[in-house]
């Protein structure tokens, strides 16, 4: 049986998050519902950009609505 999910990005989008994850070694699953998935591509690439390669995986609670960056 298949999974349904309510993702609120393109799926281009969805597979940059991915390889960004993948290289930061971080699990993207958390992130498949975020609503503010501009400022979570931001971070991420911005975790890429710098080096920093073992981090603590963003909170995806930051992301929706009523979070921290949500709308």
């Amino acid at each position: 049986m298949s999974e349904t999910i309510k993702m609120r990005m393109s799926v281009d989008e969805w597979n940059y998050i991915c390889k960004i994850c993948e290289r930061l070694g971080i699990d993207p699953f958390p992130y498949q519902e975020v609503w503010n998935y501009g400022k979570l591509i931001f971070d991420l690439t911005a975790l890429d950009l710098k080096g920093q390669h073992e981090v603590i995986p963003l909170d995806p609670a930051d992301y929706n609505k009523g979070g921290k960056y949500g709308n």
